[in-house]
């Protein structure tokens, strides 16, 4: 719990002490409110009693006070406590987006499903139970403030009303927890809703063309879900009314008690009884906010600790710091492989490698093979996107390992095949216009796109047009090896042409290594050297072996 505290004070950027000094006000505020109750006990009794001055200076300056500080007090906790709350609810956001950024590959692909329900479910359960925390914290000290109060009052009767008060909260805690069962059973349906509503919204093409698909997911998934969810929720709601309600019972009968019944028994004079009922019924909404801070606040706490737990595991992944590899100017003129290999985790599923070659500064490299030959695995291995399991790299002479393979990776530009576009050039300083300008042209999209102020005017383009953009962006990292997977593939005849017969010797000229997994074979005289991969291995071919395997 210290260790918690003192992650979320850093998170909230305030020191313990300001903290300190927020539960100090929390402790004012709550002792105020009681001092207004108490206040108006002693108004009551010496009005009963007839003591009571009709022009009570006193009396009046002392509710005016104690209004005013106990108003001034919550409003300056709530406005800090909210500040918090959403300072903490942002900086743990940010915080877990940026050790993202600097995280494995791989590792931040297996905690994705967690990261998405951390910065969405978990932060918004997090920044309501903080909130909360106004409402516990002076309620709590409203309640120990009246029931201290109570005791001074009469103990006959403070001792019957702890025990009536004590059967009404525990009436509601064993509600409460049956309760929570019910909504946790429908907060796991709205997981398998919102998989199913994925599959319509994500399957549209196909639903599109044969509404029976998503007719069926409606009727046979999703309604079943809303029948079970709208079962559960109001289980669940019913449950926590009839709770309350058998609290507030509790609470209305401790009160008829004491005036109707425990008064006469214990001979209790009648201003007494009257605080005392007034007391009890004063103390009725702070138990039950109470009642209802409690599980939000306790689910906060929950969220929070996966929140902590999802930064640990980012920051465990989190790449070294960067050491110099290559000079500024990112010169490259070898990249070596020596035994290159990769296994997946699971023993059974597809291995490759061993992966021996070498390539050159300016060399345009050609990749083909079947679906599953492993094209795809070699280059995210030789992105680094994947760690390999055997064998080395080697950039300019210099072996890639954890002390530099950030930098190794800095020397990559890619456009995959399921490559996401930035509206923006990110990452980058000082672009100049007119040199984006001659790309647009180059690739014959500079009517449907311009650039202004360091973005693109739109990406809402064809997917032949998008793979344009983004290679163009690719190309504007000024990086000095560029990766291209089955780039071509969805250009028109004309321009593929140009692509290869233009574009390709364009980059050569410019110092740009390409390394392009392709199947236009009409194609492959403009690659300097050509790879088939088969079962995991990769080979070298000629034009003339090239012909052999024609039909891949």
């Amino acid at each position: 719990m210290t260790n918690k505290f003192k992650d979320a004070t850093q998170l909230m950027e305030k020191s313990p002490l300001m903290i300190f000094l927020l539960c100090m006000l929390g402790v004012f505020a709550g002792f105020s409110g009681f001092y207004l109750i108490y206040t108006i006990n002693r108004i009551t009794s010496l009005l009963i009693k007839g003591q009571l001055a009709v022009n009570n200076i006193h009396f009046t300056a002392v509710l005016l006070v104690t209004i005013l500080c106990f108003v001034i007090s919550r409003r300056i906790l709530s406005k800090q406590v909210i500040n918090l709350s959403q300072r903490l609810y942002w900086n743990i956001r940010i915080k877990i987006s940026r050790l993202l950024v600097r995280s494995g590959y791989t590792e931040s692909q297996e905690l994705k499903n967690d990261i998405y329900s951390a910065i969405h479910h978990d932060a918004i359960t997090m920044m309501m139970g903080s909130n909360v925390i106004i409402n516990l914290f002076t309620n709590f000290i409203l309640v120990v403030s009246s029931i201290i109060y109570m005791a001074f009052l009469d103990i006959k009767l403070f001792a019957f009303s702890m025990t009536a008060i004590v059967i009404g909260v525990t009436i509601y805690q064993i509600g409460a927890r049956r309760n929570s069962m019910h909504f946790s059973t429908s907060r796991k349906l709205e997981s398998v809703f919102l998989k199913y509503f994925d599959a319509i919204f994500y399957g549209a093409k196909e639903i599109n063309l044969d509404p029976a698909k998503g007719d069926d997911i409606n009727q046979m998934k999703i309604l079943d879900i809303s029948q079970k969810s709208i079962y559960s929720d109001t289980r669940g709601y019913m449950g926590y009314l009839k709770s309350m309600i058998l609290g507030q019972l509790v609470f209305y009968v401790l009160i008829g008690s004491v005036l109707l019944y425990l008064g006469f028994q214990f001979h209790i004079d009648s201003s007494t009884l009257v605080n005392f009922s007034f007391l009890i019924l004063f103390m009725l909404g702070p138990i039950e906010n109470i009642m209802l801070s409690i599980p939000v606040f306790g689910k906060a706490i929950i969220s929070f600790s996966k929140m902590l737990k999802i930064v640990t595991e980012l920051d465990n992944n989190n790449m070294p710091v960067i050491k110099e590899l290559i000079p500024e100017k990112r010169e490259f003129f070898s990249l070596r492989i020596s035994g290159l290999e990769y296994h997946y985790p699971v023993t059974d599923k597809f291995s490759m490698g061993p992966v021996d070659i070498e390539l050159r500064k300016s060399d345009i490299i050609f990749i083909y093979g079947g679906n599953g030959s492993g094209k795809s695995t070699f280059i995210k291995v030789l992105l680094q996107l994947y760690r390999e399991t055997g064998g080395k790299i080697e950039l300019n002479n210099t072996q890639v390992g954890d002390h530099n393979r950030d930098v190794y990776k800095n020397s990559f530009a890619a456009v995959f095949s399921d490559f996401y576009l930035f509206d923006e050039l990110y990452g980058l300083r000082d672009v100049s216009p007119a040199l984006v300008q001659e790309y647009l042209e180059l690739f014959e999209i500079e009517k449907k796109v311009s650039f202004t102020n360091g973005r693109f005017s739109t990406i809402d383009l064809s997917g032949g047009q998008r793979k344009r953009l983004a290679i163009i962006s690719a190309i504007l990292e000024n990086k000095p090896i560029l990766v291209l997977d089955e780039w071509a593939a969805d250009q028109d005849p004309e321009f593929r042409a140009k692509f290869y017969k233009i574009i390709l010797p364009v980059l050569k000229r410019k110092g740009i290594t390409v390394i392009a997994i392709t199947h236009d074979d009409a194609y492959y005289n403009c690659a300097d050297r050509i790879f088939r991969m088969d079962f995991g291995k990769m080979k070298e071919v000629t034009m003339k072996t090239k012909a052999i395997y024609s039909g891949l």
